[in-house]
């Protein structure tokens, strides 16, 4: 899609019928690239584009806004009821003990009742230790197990090969085993919890986790917080552009030569943040003195990376050994 924006023609977007962009509110890089289009006035090459924009959690009347008051649709969700329960975690600096202590005693109260069990997490190591904490757990109360299902443990991730991925949706006999899926938010943009101290999650993100267990029958969502922290929450998450170095979307305005600093942010960053992704695109040499993307900076937008690995990556080509 940028080739065609930076192509300039006429005719680039003459056999594109719609453009979606997913997860809108998360405004990532790639996001960038669509709203470079719309900065300024209406281009008359996109006048024959449909572009569709989703999100679970968007806020609505600021991307209508942006968008020329861009009509809106909203599509309620179709969910069984769900029972919140609220249980703070007993140790907070651990994250991966209380998830999977949690999913165990649900797993032993819950008996031979149906129903699987979803533990979401931050990242692949906290579902990766939690996995560890639950089967070793487990195994200390199989030997007294009578009428409980049988637990059959799963991780799920987004950069998980998808054979086995595709084995976490396989059914089981619900009348003898159950689910336990440790994942991260696969299903959604992964957002580090209070538990890492970077960031909390938003009270939509909450929302809509929740949900998950209600996709199919009555279920229940623990939530390993207060409920006074849950109205505490954010109703939305900071965009990814404010919670993140900036470096490659600021590139991928250079290449299409506009001025970051002057650019229609939906949510601008800082000047400072965009100065300081400026000085470290030039120390990194994917941008000149003149503000112009050099040959690494041109890789780096095609392979985002990130300018200390194509750097090596570039080098190597150039010798041969690459």
């Amino acid at each position: 899609m940028l080739e065609r924006i930076m192509d300039g023609s006429m005719e680039s977007f003459k056999d594109v019928g719609c453009i979606i962009v997913d997860e809108a509110h998360l405004r990532r890089r790639s996001h960038v690239t669509y709203c470079s289009a719309r900065s300024g006035s209406p281009i008359p090459r996109w006048k024959d584009t449909l572009v569709i924009i989703t999100s679970a959690t968007i806020d609505l009347t600021l991307f209508a806004q942006f968008f020329y008051n861009a009509p809106t649709v909203q599509i309620e969700g179709r969910t069984f009821p769900v029972d919140i329960i609220y249980q703070p975690a007993a140790d907070e600096s651990n994250i991966q003990r209380a998830v999977s202590e949690c999913a165990l005693q649900i797993h032993l109260n819950c008996r031979s009742a149906p129903g699987d069990i979803l533990c979401f997490l931050p990242g692949l190591e906290d579902i990766t230790n939690a996995k560890a904490i639950f089967e070793k757990e487990l195994k200390k109360v199989s030997a007294r197990k009578s009428d409980r299902l049988d637990a059959v443990v799963f991780m799920l991730y987004g950069k998980q090969d998808p054979d086995k991925q595709a084995e976490v949706f396989e059914k089981l006999d619900v009348a003898k085993e159950r689910k336990i899926i440790f994942a991260t938010d696969i299903g959604r943009n992964v957002h580090h919890d209070r538990w890492r101290c970077i960031n909390a999650i938003s009270k939509s993100s909450a929302i809509q986790r929740s949900g998950r267990c209600g996709r199919t029958q009555r279920g229940v969502c623990y939530r390993l917080y207060s409920q006074d922290e849950f109205e505490s929450m954010n109703i939305n998450a900071a965009p990814e552009v404010l919670c993140r170095p900036i470096s490659l979307a600021v590139l991928t305005l250079l290449e299409l030569s506009l001025d970051p600093q002057k650019f229609d942010w939906i949510s601008p960053p800082s000047t400072e943040a965009i100065v300081n992704a400026e000085k470290e695109l030039i120390i990194l040499g994917a941008v000149d003195l003149q503000r112009k993307p050099t040959e690494l900076g041109k890789f780096d937008r095609k392979v985002p990376t990130g300018s200390e690995n194509n750097e090596n990556c570039v080098r190597w080509l150039r010798e041969g050994t690459g």
